[in-house]
């Protein structure tokens, strides 16, 4: 593990070099995204004021203009963070690890298969959506150890008006480590927001997200 000295150092020396054309890049992205925007706001506002005579059809094209510029400004923002995500990860975050520990590996577009998370038994329910990325493996003290971002929800069916609403089960940092030991039984470690709450409402709720036959303290 390194100091803090170190990491002050590497930013000072790399970092700093390396944010520098991401911050540009954002700013860049956002004075044209809003620009954008603007014009938008200004077709549209110019059909409700020169188109006045003719209200039907001024009020269909500023909802067209107005539809249409929403789809494309959200299509690029979701361009741009996916790019931009991937390309800072590679640069800045692959740095960082591997002051951290060279023996640490980082896979930014790898996760936990869904299987390992539900075999994990950490919180019981369906999961209808799942997502893991940030992928690390490693050792500590001559045992393997990997974590990875997991995100899971389940769903439920509004029967009445048939809308679909998901709910996260689990939304962290999700660890696997070898001991080299056998165990033969579960154990659960909860907050200490479970304990001392009115009767025991807490303590109520810890179980039942615990998984069966798991010790809790």
């Amino acid at each position: 593990m390194k100091s803090l000295n170190e990491f002050r150092e590497l930013y000072d020396t790399e970092l700093t070099f390396l944010i520098e054309p991401f911050e540009q890049k954002r700013k860049r992205f956002l004075r044209s995204f809003f620009l954008r925007i603007g014009i938008t706001v200004l077709l549209a506002g110019s059909c409700l004021l020169f188109l006045s005579n003719l209200p039907v059809i001024k009020y269909l094209i500023a909802t067209v203009i107005g539809i249409a510029g929403f789809r494309i400004f959200r299509k690029k923002r979701d361009d741009f963070r996916s790019g931009f995500t991937k390309e800072f990860k590679s640069q800045i975050i692959a740095r960082l690890v591997a002051l951290v520990d060279k023996n640490l590996k980082y896979h930014p577009e790898s996760g936990f298969p869904e299987e390992v998370y539900t075999q994990s038994g950490i919180i019981r329910g369906r999961v209808d959506w799942y997502k893991s990325e940030d992928y690390f493996e490693g050792s500590v003290g001559g045992g393997p150890i990997c974590f990875a971002e997991v995100h899971a929800k389940t769903r439920e069916n509004d029967h009445q008006t048939g809308q679909e609403t998901y709910y996260d089960l689990f939304r962290g940092l999700l660890f696997a480590a070898d001991f080299n030991k056998n165990f033969s039984s579960r154990l659960i470690i909860l907050p200490d927001i479970f304990n001392g709450n009115i009767f025991g409402a807490g303590e109520k709720l810890a179980r039942q997200l615990a998984p069966p036959k798991a010790e809790i303290i």
